[in-house]
C-alpha cells in the first residue's frame, strides 16, 4: 500500500505517544475511488494502532454497498 502522511497516521502517531487505550472513530459509510486505492483515515487507524478501536456510524447512514 501507498505510504502518504496523513490524518490516519496522526492518529495512530498520538496514541502511541500517550499510550492510549482506546480509539472512538466516526465513520462516514462513503467509498470512493480515493478511499479503495488509499484507505480511509478509520481503515488506516484500524490497521496501524495497536490498541483498541470503537467505530461508530451516525444513525441513518446507510453502508454504500449495502449490508
Amino acid at each position: 500500500m501507498f505510504d502518504f502522511p496523513g490524518h490516519g497516521r496522526g492518529i495512530t502517531e498520538f496514541v502511541e505517544q500517550v499510550d492510549g487505550d482506546l480509539v472512538v472513530l466516526g465513520t462516514r459509510g462513503r467509498t470512493n475511488l480515493r478511499d479503495i486505492l488509499l484507505g480511509s483515515t478509520a481503515e488506516r487507524v484500524v490497521r496501524d494502532a495497536r490498541c483498541s478501536i470503537l467505530t461508530v456510524t451516525p444513525e441513518g447512514v446507510e453502508p454504500p454497498l449495502g449490508r
